[in-house]
């Protein structure tokens, strides 16, 4: 299952599992999408692989 990691890596900024702006890498690394395109240039810097959004999930109420 995916580790839906709440918070960017770089900047600390809130990530709930609903949110858009979410990326992930192959290893479920967690940046925000202004990190990964202003900061990291789409290069995870754990692993070296890129990024993809994250998939929302939904929360039930």
């Amino acid at each position: 299952m995916l580790e839906m990691r709440s918070v960017c890596e770089h900047c600390s900024k809130a990530l709930p599992s609903d949110s858009g702006e979410a990326m992930i890498c192959a290893y479920e690394c967690t940046f925000c999408s202004n990190c990964v395109e202003a900061i990291l240039e789409n290069k995870c810097p754990n692993c070296g692989g890129t990024f993809e959004k994250r998939p929302i999930k939904k929360t039930t109420s």
